[in-house]
């Protein structure tokens, strides 16, 4: 049987330094917001690829939705814009969402620094819009990493213990 799509994409990533972190199911899994289950039993072919996921696969690797659905298993990858994959699709992809998430960051420790709002304030608001956008791991995983860096800089007061042992 001929490898998947998604196997020979993940094969290409293990060959380039910048990519290999997702060239494990997991990574690849972690790439694109989707669970590892499902990455393995597409690639499987235990279930079906759907343009929902190809487009999700496309929207964060520069890769074709319609390579994907094609299924032809070749070795020449198509990119979005119609010309052959090069690793730099999806690069730019990666550091791109990677400067948004900084920039947010950067934002959110100057609104607290200038006073403007508490961080509680501006947690409870990324919060209210992640569940808005129904929440998708890689937002939840961004929320988990913001609030251990506050916390870790001292920024999120501490709960404190009452004589019972109960926190306030």
């Amino acid at each position: 049987m001929k490898p998947h799509p998604i196997t020979i994409l993940r094969s290409h990533f293990g060959k380039i330094s910048e990519l290999r972190d997702f060239s494990s199911v997991y990574g690849f899994s972690k790439l694109v917001d989707r669970s590892e289950s499902l990455i393995r039993n597409v690639e499987n072919r235990v279930s079906p690829l759907s343009k929902k996921l190809a487009l999700a696969i496309e929207n964060k690797t520069g890769v074709a939705a319609s390579w994907f659905l094609q299924d032809e298993g070749d070795e020449e990858i198509l990119a979005a814009d119609g010309t052959l994959w090069e690793p730099r699709h999806t690069l730019s992809k990666v550091r791109t969402e990677i400067s948004s998430n900084m920039e947010a960051l950067a934002a959110t420790m100057a609104i607290a620094e200038a006073g403007q709002s508490t961080l509680g304030e501006l947690l409870a608001e990324a919060v209210t819009r992640a569940v808005k956008e129904e929440i998708n791991k890689k937002s939840l995983d961004f929320l988990i990493a913001l609030t251990t860096l506050l916390d870790n800089f001292g920024y999120l007061p501490q709960a404190k213990k009452t004589p019972q042992g109960k926190t306030k």
